[in-house]
This record gives C-alpha cells, sequence and structure tokens, in this order.
C-alpha cells in the first residue's frame, strides 16, 4: 500500500506524468506480475479518462485478470519473462501518449522515445560531429606533409630551363664569302680616320644605352650562391648543362667570386643532387689567365654523368679589357664552336666579358656569309639580345679588332690588317691618343 500511496493520483491529470511511478516496474525482476498492483493502477487511471480510455482500460483490466490466475511461479521460466514488467511499462508509455493527444488537442505532441533514448541520440550525435572533426583535423595535417614534401599532386614538376641561345641555325646561314671577297669586308672596316673610328664606337655605346629591349632575363642566371636578395642558383645552373649535354663551358671570372659551382685542383664537391668532379686542372698554353679543367657532372637523382671542358679566363673585372689576347680567344671559340650541344658563356653581370666572347664568334659568322652587312649592323643585331651588354666604347673596339682577327685567320687571310686596326685601338684605348678633348681612355 505504501507503493500505492506514492503514486499521487490525485495531483496528476496526465499519464505521462506518472513515468517515474511506471518506470519502477523495471525492477521487478522475479516472475511475479504483480496483477493486483497493476490493477490497481489501471483502476485509477481509468477515473481520470474519457470514454475512450475507460474502454482501453476496461480491456486491460481483464487481460490482467487472465492473467492472474496462471501459475508463472516456476524457475523454468524465469529467463523468458523476467522482461516482461519493463514490456509492460513501455505498453504503457505508449497509452499515456494516446491519451495526452486525444484529450489535448492543442497542446505540443508528447515524444514517444524515453530520456534514455533522447540521451543516447545526442552522444551519437556528439561522437559523429568529434569524428568528423577529427578526420578533418586529420586530413589537414596530412595534406600539408605532402604539401611540403612535394609528394602526389603536389610534386614539383621538372623543371624547363629556358636560356636565350645567341646563334643562328645553320639552314640561316648562305654559302661562305670567297677569301678575295672577305678582305674587302676587312678593309672595310679600316678606312677610316682615327676619330671616324672613335665616333662609330660612341655611336654604337648610345645604341647600347637607349635599347628598349626588356632589362628582365629569363631562368636560369649565373651561377651564384645565396644571399639576401636571391637563392642558390649553382644547382639549376647544374641541372642546365645536364639536360642541355654542353660539352664546353667558357668562364669569364676569378675562382674567389661568388657562385664557383666545381672543386679548385682535383676533387670534387656536392651541390644539392649534383656532384662536381675536377678531373684535371691545366694551364692553356703558356697563359697564365687561363684555367682548362676537366669536369665530370653526376646527376645523383637521374644517374646521369656529364663529362664537360671548361675555359676559365681569369683577371677580367667588369667593364675592363681582357686580360688576353684576341688570338686565345679565338683558339677558345674555335674548339668550342666544333661542338654540335650549346657552349655556355657565363660571367657574374652576363654582360660585357659575357658578350665579349660570344660577339667574336656571332658577328664574325655572320659577315662571312654576307658581304652587305657591315660590322655595324650585326653588332645591333647581337645587342638586341640582351639588355645593357656593354657599357665602355673600349669594349666596342676591342670586340671589332676581335671580329677583324677571326675572319683573318679562318680565312687565310695576312693579319697586317688586323695589327693596323689594332694598333690604331691600343693608342685610343690604352694609351690615350687621338681621342677627342676631354675624353678619357
Amino acid at each position: 500500500m505504501a507503493w500505492k500511496n506514492g503514486m499521487k493520483v490525485e495531483q496528476s491529470s496526465k499519464l505521462n506524468a506518472y513515468g517515474h511511478t511506471l518506470a519502477a516496474l523495471s525492477n521487478l525482476n522475479d516472475v511475479d506480475l504483480h496483477t493486483e498492483k497493476l490493477l490497481e493502477i489501471v483502476e485509477k487511471l481509468e477515473e481520470t479518462g474519457d470514454a475512450t480510455t475507460q474502454k482501453k482500460c476496461e480491456n486491460l483490466m481483464m487481460s490482467l485478470r487472465k492473467m492472474s490466475e496462471m501459475e508463472l511461479n516456476f524457475s523454468k521460466y524465469s529467463s523468458e519473462l523476467k522482461e516482461m514488467p519493463r514490456d509492460m511499462m513501455d505498453m504503457l508509455r505508449i497509452f499515456s501518449t494516446d491519451v495526452d493527444t486525444s484529450t489535448e488537442s492543442n497542446s505540443t505532441t508528447a515524444t514517444n522515445e524515453s530520456p534514455e533514448v533522447v540521451d543516447q541520440k545526442g552522444i551519437s550525435i556528439n561522437i559523429i560531429i568529434g569524428c568528423l572533426l577529427f578526420v578533418a583535423f586529420a586530413s589537414a595535417i596530412v595534406l600539408f606533409i605532402i604539401w611540403k614534401k612535394k609528394w602526389l599532386c603536389f610534386r614539383k614538376p621538372e623543371e624547363i630551363n629556358q636560356c636565350e641561345i645567341i646563334d643562328n641555325e645553320p639552314a640561316q646561314y648562305p654559302p661562305l664569302l670567297t677569301q678575295d671577297i672577305i678582305v674587302i669586308v676587312i678593309v672595310n672596316q679600316l678606312i677610316m680616320r682615327t676619330l671616324d673610328k672613335f665616333e662609330q664606337w660612341m655611336q654604337l655605346l648610345k645604341y647600347v644605352t637607349s635599347s628598349l629591349n626588356s632589362e628582365e632575363r629569363g631562368f636560369p642566371y649565373s651561377p651564384m650562391e645565396a644571399s639576401n636578395q636571391h637563392d642558390d642558383t649553382r644547382e639549376d645552373f647544374l641541372k642546365l648543362i645536364v639536360k642541355d649535354a654542353s660539352e664546353y663551358i667558357i668562364m669569364a671570372q676569378d675562382s674567389n667570386t661568388s657562385g664557383i659551382y666545381y672543386h679548385q685542383g682535383v676533387g670534387s664537391l656536392k651541390f644539392g643532387r649534383f656532384t662536381v668532379l675536377t678531373e684535371s686542372e691545366t694551364e692553356f698554353g703558356n697563359s697564365q689567365n687561363i684555367v682548362v679543367r676537366q669536369l665530370k657532372i653526376t646527376d645523383r637523382k637521374k644517374k646521369l654523368t656529364r663529362s664537360v671542358k671548361q675555359f676559365q679566363i681569369k683577371n677580367w673585372a667588369q667593364g675592363q679589357l681582357p686580360s688576353i689576347s684576341h688570338a686565345e680567344v679565338e683558339m677558345i671559340l674555335t674548339e668550342c664552336s666544333s661542338s654540335t650541344t650549346p657552349v655556355i658563356v657565363h660571367s657574374p653581370s652576363g654582360t660585357g666579358p659575357t658578350m665579349l666572347i660570344i660577339g667574336m664568334e656571332y658577328i664574325s659568322r655572320n659577315m662571312e656569309c654576307n658581304e652587305q652587312m657591315t660590322f655595324d649592323d650585326a653588332f645591333k643585331r647581337l645587342v638586341d639580345k640582351r639588355y645593357s651588354s656593354f657599357s665602355t666604347w673600349r669594349e666596342i673596339g676591342w670586340l671589332q679588332c676581335g671580329v677583324v682577327y677571326c675572319l683573318s685567320v679562318r680565312h687565310d687571310v695576312e693579319l697586317s690588317h688586323y695589327h693596323i686596326m689594332n694598333n690604331v685601338y691600343v693608342d685610343m684605348a690604352v694609351k690615350g691618343n687621338g681621342l677627342p678633348q676631354g675624353i678619357k681612355n
């Protein structure tokens, strides 16, 4: 009776208010259904309901009375019937919901889910959200690692090293001029007064300084060590050599400058994925300003090896005259031009010394197959390929003397014409003779 009195039925007008009381039925663990107590509960429910509710309660009470006549207190049915009280509670909960819906049509529809189910759903949602956040966080970390390591779709493609080649295709070269016409081409460069020759060089220098070609240069740049202004470019430089299978390099700078990409003396150095082995190092003939090295460049990643011959011209500062003669430059160019692969010429600035070496080959090759082409014409074609290619008139004068020397040697023309022109140049550029007043050599 204490349990019955604890229901406090008279204080409630809704069946769902007795949820905590009905939930206590789940603790009835024995086989006995306690039908007397259930009948008392249904009788209380019948008193508070309408006609429909009373009808349902009567049917339920009839069923309970029939069940009370059954003898269920034996052990073999204990496990099967142990959950019957809980099932009865679920049935009453559904019944309570039906009654509440029929009596209060304007109220909010009661849920048929227990608090435990709602809590379980909330926990499930939280678990799902947590899993999604974890997957997103883990994916972000994995993507960052892949990007950092340059794996999969972030793999850095093989760079195409674009480097301008100052050359003509063989098909563009007409047949060479005969020796007698070559002599005329050479002499035409000598028939000029000293002041007129100086004026010619000054006009060509003005053409260089007023050129509208772009200052921007394409990748790659000259080999340099890393600084505050740029990255280390030596590995890119070596990549260019291997890619183009170059056989010759002409280097117009000292070994104590930035960007040295080889071992001085016999030995090896590593630059990124490349190993550079200096196999030999000798002087070029009797010249103390030219060093010849035989280099072996190995790409450890692609397992490729290139053998390259390097000519280093020392003691040649930017804006200054070369430390070697036209004859020595011509011998180097003759050997390098035998190669069918690009010849790499470099200096710290990419102008001045670089353009003088290239210019002797480029201009002389154009003039020896075109009678109408003058030195000025070929020179302008050359400087249009490189911004600020020359900085002084003395460089241009030295270049013209070198072109005359190349034309003379290649076509067996006497060098007397070259010596005449070179002496005039030395008087002006070195001794300062014959220059207009106020012009310094």
